[in-house]
């Protein structure tokens, strides 16, 4: 009979072996804390988040009440899209927009400046 997979002793050798600078830091809560932080960035329906939570194996009431950010934190993730544009002076082409609609991608904008930099 073969042993049972203890996933938190899997991340921990693999985050040793990678070579990670910091294997210590790299643990299955702070994986489920950052997941839902930035799940709540995202347009996601109540069973969405539900079958989220069961993932990461939590119940949904546990997932709100420890792993959502404070309300000025994800306010402040939103409003920095629009930061960012009126940053280039390009927050004109989102006019009439809801923040949901304005789409910003932060790997093409930072590859962006390396190329002008």
């Amino acid at each position: 009979m073969s042993e049972p997979i203890i996933g938190y002793e899997v991340l921990r050798k693999y985050a040793t072996l990678c070579g990670a600078k910091n294997p210590d830091t790299l643990t299955c809560t702070q994986l489920r804390k950052h997941l839902a932080t930035l799940i709540q960035l995202f347009n996601m329906t109540e069973n969405d988040i539900e079958q989220l939570a069961s993932f990461t194996a939590h119940t949904l009431g546990i997932h709100r009440t420890s792993y959502r950010l404070p309300d000025d934190i994800y306010q402040t993730a939103r409003i920095s899209k629009l930061l960012l544009f009126m940053e280039k002076g390009k927050a004109g082409q989102f006019m009439c927009k809801s923040l949901d609609e304005i789409n910003l991608n932060l790997e093409d904008d930072l590859m962006e400046q390396l190329d002008d930099g």
